[in-house]
C-alpha cells in the first residue's frame, strides 16, 4: 500500500509518534492497493485523525492510535501514565467521530459523491476492556485492541453491505488531493490574487498547489472582444 506522511507539512511540525511510525510500516508492507495518508488535512480548527486510509474496492477509514492505558468511570475518561497516575482526557471516541466527519467534509467539498467512512480507534497497548466498549454506546466507531495484523483488521471493520467496489485509484487520488497539506496562504511573498495577470499568447499555464482558481478570460480578434461560440478557443484541463 502506498503511504504518504504529511507530518512535515503540519503547522506545528510534530513528528509521527512511535505508534504512528509502527502503523506506517505496517501499511507500507501491506499488498493491498490503496493509500494510507498520515496527518490528513481538514478545514480550520476541526479535529483530524492520525491517519486516513483508502483501500481500493473496499472503502474509506480514519484511524486514531491511542497509546497507554485508558479507563472510563461515570462517563469520564482517564489516561494512566507510567507511574499509575490518572489524567483526565476528552472522550477519544467522540473526538475520532468528529475527526471522521471533518475528513468527510474535506473529501467531498469539491466533489458531489457519497462518502461512507469507518472510524477506527486502535488502543495500541491494551487488551479488550468492557468499560470502554460500553462507553462507545451507539456511536459507529470501531475499536481494535493492539496493533497485530493491523491493516487487515481495520479493513474487516467495514460492514459487507458498505463495501465500495467502485472505489478505484482515480477516486482515491481525489481524496488524497483534498486531504493533503498545502503551503500556508499567509506567506507574505505570495502575490495577492488581484495582482496576477498572465498573457499566455499561445503558451501553456501550469499552476501547482492550487485548490481553486477563478480565471477571467478575454479573447480578442482584430481588436474586438470575441463573444458567443467564437470564444471557445480556451481549454482548461485539471490534472
Amino acid at each position: 500500500m502506498k503511504v504518504i506522511n504529511n507530518a512535515a507539512n503540519d503547522n506545528d511540525r510534530r513528528p509521527l509518534s512511535g505508534a504512528e511510525r509502527d502503523a506506517l510500516s505496517r501499511f507500507e508492507a501491506s499488498d493491498r492497493q490503496g493509500v494510507a495518508l498520515f496527518r490528513p488535512r481538514v478545514a480550520g480548527d476541526k479535529l483530524a485523525p492520525d491517519c486516513a486510509v483508502c483501500v481500493e474496492e473496499e472503502g474509506r477509514f480514519v484511524v486514531s492510535f491511542l497509546t497507554g492505558r485508558y479507563s472510563v468511570e461515570n462517563g469520564k475518561w482517564h489516561r494512566h501514565n507510567g507511574d499509575g497516575d490518572a489524567v483526565f482526557v476528552s472522550d477519544p471516541l467522540e473526538q475520532l467521530w468528529q475527526a471522521a466527519m471533518a475528513v468527510k467534509d474535506a473529501a467531498t467539498r469539491d466533489f458531489d459523491f457519497g462518502c461512507f467512512i469507518v472510524p477506527v480507534a486502535v488502543f495500541v497497548d491494551m487488551e479488550a476492556n468492557q468499560e470502554i466498549m460500553a462507553a462507545k454506546q451507539l456511536r459507529a466507531v470501531k475499536i481494535l485492541w493492539g496493533a497485530d495484523d493491523l491493516v487487515e483488521r481495520i479493513i474487516a471493520q467495514l460492514p459487507e453491505d458498505k463495501r465500495q467496489t467502485g472505489l478505484n485509484a482515480r477516486f482515491i487520488e481525489k481524496d488524497v488531493r483534498a486531504l493533503s497539506r498545502v503551503p500556508s496562504p499567509s506567506d507574505e511573498t505570495a502575490p495577492a490574487p488581484e495582482d496576477l495577470s498572465v498573457d499566455l499568447g499561445a503558451g501553456q499555464l501550469t499552476m501547482n498547489g492550487v485548490e481553486t482558481a477563478i480565471i477571467h478570460v478575454h479573447v480578442y480578434l482584430n481588436g474586438h472582444t470575441v463573444r458567443g461560440d467564437e470564444a471557445s478557443l480556451l481549454t482548461v484541463t485539471r490534472r
